[in-house]
């Protein structure tokens, strides 16, 4: 079985082929699914086309819109598979994404995850940038424990602004470009604010 994308969200399988294969190695059937769901114990197959061979030669086509498979495969070891798309290169994760739309299926969680890549080593200079405006503020009358812990603070919230955006763009609420970097501009835009705020 073969399948060029899976939706970890809607447990989805897109671009299915599964071959039948004889004990002489010779295939007895192939089956092409648009895509492929979850349904108990059994994958419902969506808009199939069934091929039948006879020693390697092709004897008949059917094309149905729906069809059950009893293939046994664990949405948990699809999951693990998936995982392996977030330590791809940079190079690796934009070939798949182009052969995904060139394939005609929606790349949106990947391209998600490509422009993170992007946005990602940008991260500390807004931090540091963020920071500036915090230590001019507080002064040295404040102690670095005070300094310290805003630190951690700033951290931790774009941490957890930065996780919810990228997943809103994996979801498709938001323009992959849009959901990798906006973390990086709403923290740029505090740090200004903060920078023309402060008391001179």
């Amino acid at each position: 079985m073969n399948a060029r994308m899976f939706d970890p969200d809607t447990l989805t399988l897109r671009g299915v082929t599964i071959w039948e294969i004889g004990r002489n190695l010779q295939p007895i059937a192939r089956i092409e699914a648009r895509e492929g769901k979850l349904q108990g114990d059994e994958w419902l197959l969506r808009q199939t086309v069934q091929y039948r061979y006879s020693s390697g030669n092709l004897l008949q086509t059917v094309k149905k819109p729906e069809f059950k498979s009893a293939i046994q495969l664990s949405t948990t070891d699809l999951k693990t598979v998936g995982k392996q798309a977030e330590n791809m290169g940079f190079a690796e994760l934009y070939n798949y994404c182009d052969k995904l739309q060139k394939g005609g299926y929606d790349p949106t969680r990947y391209l998600t995850l490509l422009h993170a890549k992007l946005s990602a080593p940008f991260s500390p200079i807004v931090m540091a940038f963020l920071a500036i405006p915090f230590s001019i503020r507080t002064g040295r009358s404040s102690g670095p424990a005070v300094g310290i812990g805003l630190s951690l603070v700033i951290g931790l919230c774009y941490f957890i602004v930065n996780a919810f955006l990228i997943s809103f763009g994996q979801a498709g609420a938001l323009p992959p470009i849009v959901s990798a970097w906006a973390a990086n501009v709403i923290f740029c835009a505090i740090g200004i604010w903060l920078a023309l705020t402060v008391n001179r």
